[in-house]
Formats: structure tokens, C-alpha cells, sequence
């Protein structure tokens, strides 16, 4: 299951490619970890869209305690999205898309956990995985914005139950500026073939959380 990504590029090349406007200078990050800051590209209110930096971790707006923060929903299983109370004002009015550059996924091999690294092809280029954003505020006045990707059943020949929902990239204006009467409809994207992705086996390193650098998604 996915519970770490990787966003390598610059935020001049998240920008040009989901065409938005990004002013922070974040670096590159090989080991993002759920509770994280992390960035997200959503609906912008002129028609574009627009980059907000929040925590991987939905909680809902509803959650006015917190207790959400503990549960740290990082995935939000995509075909039944919709019929959750906590994710049905997301889905309908929040969707977003996670700019990464591939994800680790962990396969039970002869009772071990083994990290591979999975992307788009061996480069890694940027793509985008399919989320849902919350705006919270809890009884004190403290305001967060939050956020977690939809995963999807992975196929057959996987060694992995399941996998993010990656978008192609000319269903990313339909996913971010569907209204609501057409949210619903957004489901045929779970049903979807995923693009075609490449795999390859990666150190232990990656397990621990605070572990960090390029050399995570090297081959082993």
C-alpha cells in the first residue's frame, strides 16, 4: 500500500506543467511521509488552477475536535468515495491532484515487506495522482487544510492490492472545474485503465520515514 512519494522536480517545472502559479521554492523530496507538508493542485477561484501547500492527512471539516489527526487518512479508496459522508463534500467541491514523481509501493514477499518504486517510466517525469482537499477549523479558531490521494484496485498481475489513481493529463481540467451536478460522473475515471507504469526494487533505507535522498529510488 502507498504511504510514501516522491516529488523530485523543481517548482518551476510543477508550475509549467499543471500551469498554475507557485511561489514557494520547495526542494526536492524523495521520502514524503503522511502528516507532511506537501503540495496539492486544486480549483483556483479565476478558472486556473492553483497550488496550495497542506498536510497529507484529510480530515473532515465536520471533525471539529481533531480526532481525525490521529487517524491520518493518507488514501481514501476511490470507488466509494462518493457514498462516504466524510469524503462527499470533497468529491464534489474539493478535488485535487498531487504532483509526484512516482510512489513506493510494498510487496509481501515470503513474509518480508519489499519496497519497489513505481513511475511512469524509468526517468520518473512528473505526474499526477488524484485527491481530495479539506478545509478545517476546529473550535479554538485554528484553521488547516488538508488532503489525501485516491487509490484505486491495482491489476492482476500486481503484487499490491492497490495502487494511486493516476491521471492522464488532459482529464486534469475536467477532475479539478467539474461542478457539482457533475461530480458524480467523475467516477468513470476510477473505472478507468491506469496508464502503464515501471517498476523496480529499492533499499530498505526508504522504510524509515526520515530517511532521504536520491539514491532511495536507485535499483537494487
Amino acid at each position: 500500500m502507498t504511504a510514501r512519494y516522491v516529488l523530485k522536480d523543481s517548482p518551476d517545472t510543477v508550475e509549467k506543467h499543471f500551469e498554475c502559479s507557485i511561489g514557494d521554492q520547495f526542494p526536492p523530496r524523495y521520502n514524503i511521509a503522511p502528516s507532511q507538508p506537501i503540495p496539492i493542485i486544486c480549483a483556483g477561484p479565476t478558472g486556473r488552477p492553483a497550488y496550495r501547500l497542506v498536510r497529507w492527512g484529510f480530515v473532515p471539516a465536520w471533525d471539529r475536535d481533531g480526532t481525525w489527526f490521529a487517524k491520518a487518512v493518507v488514501r481514501i479508496r476511490a470507488e466509494t468515495a462518493l457514498e462516504k459522508q466524510s469524503f462527499q463534500g470533497a468529491w464534489r467541491r474539493r478535488r485535487c491532484l498531487f504532483p509526484m514523481n512516482g510512489f513506493y509501493v510494498w510487496e509481501n514477499a515470503k513474509g518480508d515487506r519489499a519496497p519497489r518504486f513505481v513511475g511512469l517510466s524509468r526517468d520518473a517525469p512528473l505526474l499526477a495522482v488524484a485527491g481530495l482537499w479539506e478545509e478545517w477549523m476546529g473550535h479554538d479558531g485554528s484553521e488547516m487544510e488538508t488532503a489525501a490521494l485516491l487509490t484505486v484496485e491495482a491489476d492482476s498481475a500486481s503484487n499490491v492490492p492497490r495502487v494511486p489513481l493516476i491521471m492522464k493529463q488532459a482529464d486534469y481540467a475536467e477532475w479539478l472545474f467539474a461542478d457539482e451536478l457533475a461530480a458524480p460522473g467523475l467516477m468513470r475515471f476510477v473505472a478507468a485503465p491506469l496508464p502503464p507504469t515501471v517498476s523496480w526494487a529499492v533499499g530498505a533505507r526508504v522504510n524509515n520515514w526520515r530517511s532521504e535522498g536520491a539514491d532511495l529510488i536507485h535499483p537494487i
